[in-house]
């Protein structure tokens, strides 16, 4: 008897893994702890519906703490110190940019800041907060679970942000075509893998069944024209909808200032155009950056722990327009 009650048994536990392995039963389903043997996670979950919490809401949580404000006392005050040590004056005009030049007479260098470990560490925390204050203003729907960097930007600062915020990083070689494979017609996946390192990760964690589509953005130091990143957006964005991914459409970008205003080139209007939002702190004019020059004078930079060079930086400040 004993022996028939321990095969019955065993054939229902068989039974239970052939279900659980085929995947017929959804898991959020009431009993289906049942099948899956996670009857820990069940009581977990329906604890917090009996108090009022979803399963959801909690993974909102743990997202938004991983993003929670810096207290390290960096501001904006520390990126214009990065600003009068890395910006160089030309003589005569000078011209940058993707594809529309600009003419200048001024150059600033935040990819060579990130070199720095101070300046890397304060470039992160603002443009950690720059992305959870739009977060928190509803600006942006999700925190972020990736971010991307186009290839020709700074890669140094995008990958040491993800890594810190411990979420997804991808560099993109779409700006940089010496290094950008191309295949024959819709080779999609290839061309995913191939031309954004870092997207085999992304192609894993899409796939599970229980994470909502993941939601990223795109994160530089700066930017000019935008047209570098306005490409990559659209050339990501085509990837994921080709190939069905459980990924969102990628529709902002983060940076930590513009060296150029829009008297120069409308970069708003450009990315509302393409459906696409550009947020940073602020846009900076050629007299606010001659402003700067000014300031810092015979100086290596201005020193934002320095009083007197503090009341300068805060003048500065004041010349430019902070975005809302």
């Amino acid at each position: 008897m004993i022996d028939k009650i321990i095969i019955i048994f065993l054939g229902l536990m068989t039974l239970r893994d052939i279900i659980a392995f085929s995947g017929i039963v959804p898991q959020n389903k009431k009993f289906s702890w049942i099948i899956y043997n996670n009857y820990d996670s069940y009581i977990i979950n329906e604890t917090l519906k009996s108090v009022g919490i979803e399963k959801q809401d909690v993974k909102s949580l743990i997202n938004k703490k991983t993003f929670e404000k810096n207290h390290h006392e960096i501001s904006l005050e520390n990126l214009i110190e990065i600003i009068s040590k890395y910006i160089v004056y030309h003589q005569g005009k000078v011209e940058y940019g993707y594809k529309t030049p600009i003419n200048t007479t001024f150059y600033i260098s935040t990819v060579e800041a990130a070199y720095e470990p101070d300046y890397l560490s304060w470039m992160c925390f603002l443009i950690n907060d720059l992305v959870l204050d739009n977060y928190n203003k509803k600006n942006i729907p999700k925190l972020p679970d990736f971010i991307i960097t186009p290839k020709g930007g700074n890669t140094h600062l995008g990958r040491t942000f993800a890594d810190s915020r411990h979420i997804l990083f991808a560099t993109s070689k779409y700006s940089v075509r010496s290094t950008y494979v191309t295949f024959l017609k819709n080779e999609y996946e290839y061309n995913l893998k191939t031309n954004y390192e870092g997207s085999w990760k992304l192609l894993e964690k899409q796939k599970d069944s229980e994470q909502d589509k993941l939601y990223g953005i795109v994160v530089d130091c700066n930017t000019t024209t935008g047209e570098q990143i306005i490409d990559t957006i659209s050339d990501f964005n085509h990837l994921i909808s080709e190939l069905n991914l459980n990924v969102e459409r990628i529709t902002d970008a983060f940076t930590l200032f513009r060296p150029v205003n829009n008297e120069e080139c409308d970069i708003d209007q450009k990315f509302e155009s393409s459906g696409f939002k550009l947020h940073r702190y602020f846009d900076l004019s050629e007299s606010n950056k001659e402003l700067i020059i000014k300031e810092k004078g015979q100086q290596d930079r201005l020193n934002v722990y320095l009083k007197r060079d503090l009341k300068k930086i805060q003048k500065i400040l004041e010349e430019i327009r902070v975005m809302g």
